[in-house]
């Protein structure tokens, strides 16, 4: 990307073109400088060729500069020396299409890479520099051009230079032919007709590095060749932890590269072994699992300690054994539950006891389940609504008292961080069905409008309300009861269940004129439902209809309606 403002100034330009063209210090460019420039080759991930053009070194193990556009969408590249060398891209060091500017590094064969170290101070207008061509054989042509105009940007500069502005130039250096400096790198110059190319500040090149948080940079991102982790060990723990676990390649790449780079770190070891998993590479990640053991129990330069590595198998092992149904490869819920104890057993902290409890949950031992999860519970300070819900669920399921369920949900509730996110009001839903069943409708009809009121009744369906409406029925709280059905009708109509339970309420709550309408209309949709007769049958008896009533009784009997010999007795 080139600046729009990069504004030859005429009468500097004509000056210089009546300068001659021979590099005055021509004699004084190291012979090798030439040498220094490669052509860069970019592929897709298709292995289909996207760019071509020019880069060189910056030091000599390997590290070179070339434009952001021709790595954009990049999968592959490849360099190759002016002596014919084929050298592969292995790394992204930095990139920012703001300057048209990539980092790279290849992999050298031998040796050391020629280069053009970068220099130090700006170039004053007026000063001639070598224009370095990527020429077949390294022998330099003699082409030179001037800084015609020095504009800031940022903390460097942007040059206006005499150099053509053809593709030929673009992405070749200009150096110092004093001391074989690369000064700057010759990009397009956009203004219209512009005879002479633009010139980025090679010092740019400085701020080209991989952060902790390179993976969320868009330029990086849009080059999918694996990038250099971060010098520092916790920026480039960061940086593999926010990379996407979709791409594959550069994540391989990242974690075999922080094993290099920190091979005493534990933590390195269950990072790869995390991703081989994915891959079910079994024997390696037990392999991998196996050195981060040794070294975390050894050395004293790792992140992780025994007991997290422990917990880390074990997380690892339970999500498989869950996962698959051939446990040939030993990666079974004992196993996991086995490597959580291990992991206790190093440090006593209850994410270990919850750890283990979840093992022992998925293998239907729910009562060790509850035991597990009842200990960790114990520590005020780790005790959660998740592990109070965790050790009444395991409770339940192992049959133990239904008080003490509801008693570990109360304090699963107590547990609740305020204001109440949508994810914990589920937790009041799980209390109020048990309240029901433990005959508390009031209290059950409370925990209801706490999950409504948090949830919002727009994002609740029939259910809901047709569950609250059992609650609010059994509890006397017959209008909330009729409210609740009526909106359970409202929210699905087609359900002619919800317009027999409004029946059953106006008949309870002596609305006999209401039921009798809403019954008539009710039996055109329903002809056969013993419930229907019944209900219209009282209704019509209640409001003086006592033959048709009786009738339609009669009509519930032979449908079958166990219940309605009492009634009819109670009305004869």
């Amino acid at each position: 990307m080139t600046l729009k403002n990069c504004i030859l100034r005429l009468f500097i330009f004509s000056l210089f073109l009546l300068l001659p063209t021979a590099l005055l210090a021509a004699g004084k460019l190291p012979k090798t400088a030439q040498r220094a420039l490669v052509k860069v080759t970019t592929y897709d991930a298709s292995g289909n060729r996207l760019h071509e053009g020019i880069g060189f070194f910056i030091d000599e193990s390997g590290a070179a500069l070339a434009p952001f556009a021709l790595f954009d969408k990049a999968a592959r590249a490849e360099a190759v020396t002016v002596k014919g060398e084929r050298l592969d891209v292995t790394r992204i060091l930095g990139a920012g299409s703001l300057y048209d500017m990539v980092k790279f590094r290849v992999a050298v064969k031998k040796g050391k890479t020629v280069c053009l170290p970068l220099a130090q101070n700006a170039a004053a207008t007026g000063t001639e520099l070598a224009l370095l061509r990527y020429l077949p054989g390294g022998k330099y042509d003699g082409s030179t051009a001037y800084i015609v105009k020095s504009d800031d940007f940022e903390n460097y500069k942007y040059y206006g230079t005499s150099a053509p502005n053809d593709s030929t130039a673009f992405g070749c250096p200009l150096v110092n032919p004093e001391t074989g400096e690369a000064v700057a790198i010759v990009q397009r110059n956009t203004l219209k007709d512009a005879t002479g190319a633009c010139a980025i500040d090679v010092r740019f090149a400085n701020g080209l590095t991989i952060g902790s948080t390179a993976s969320l940079q868009r330029d990086l991102r849009s080059i999918l060749i694996p990038k250099a982790l971060p010098e520092k060990r916790e920026d480039a723990l960061t940086y593999i932890y926010t990379m996407s676990v979709a791409d594959s390649l550069q994540r391989a790449a990242a974690l075999t590269d922080y094993i290099a780079a920190f091979p005493a770190d534990a933590e390195g070891y269950v990072n790869l072994a995390a991703f081989e998993a994915q891959g079910k590479h079994w024997a390696q990640c037990d392999e991998l699992f196996g050195k981060a053991l040794a070294l975390a129990a050894e050395a004293k330069d790792s992140t992780m300690k025994a007991d997290a590595v422990h917990y880390n198998y074990s997380k690892l092992i339970y999500a498989a054994a869950i996962e698959q149904k051939d446990t040939t490869n030993g990666w079974t819920l004992a196993r996991a539950a086995e490597e959580a104890r291990a992991a206790y057993a190093v440090l006593p902290e209850p994410l270990y006891l919850v750890q283990e409890g979840n093992c022992r949950f998925a293998q239907k031992d729910y009562a060790a389940a509850h035991g597990l999860y009842l200990e960790a519970c114990r520590d005020k300070t780790f005790a959660s609504a998740a592990t109070f819900f965790s050790a009444a669920r395991a409770l339940e399921l192992s049959g133990g008292d239904s008080a003490q369920v509801i008693a570990l949900l109360d304090s699963t509730v107590a547990h609740i961080p305020l204001p109440c996110s949508a994810r914990d009001a589920q937790y009041y839903l799980e209390r109020s069905q048990r309240l029901v069943r433990a005959g508390r409708f009031r209290d059950a009809v409370a925990d209801y409008n706490v999950y409504e009121q948090v949830i919002g009744p727009r994002n609740l369906n029939d259910k809901f309300y047709y569950l609250r409406e059992q609650a609010e029925l059994q509890g006397r709280m017959y209008q909330q009861a009729l409210d609740d059905i009526r909106s359970a009708i409202s929210a699905n109509p087609a359900e002619p269940y919800y317009a027999l339970e409004e029946l059953l309420i106006l008949i309870r709550t002596a609305q006999f004129e209401e039921a009798y309408t809403q019954a008539a209309a009710l039996l055109k949709r329903l002809p056969d439902d013993a419930d229907c007769h019944k209900f219209y049958g009282i209704a019509c008896i209640e409001t003086g209809r006592r033959a048709e009533g009786m009738e339609h009784l009669q009509k519930a009997r032979e449908l079958g309606d166990a219940t309605i010999d009492a009634i009819i007795e109670n009305y004869k």
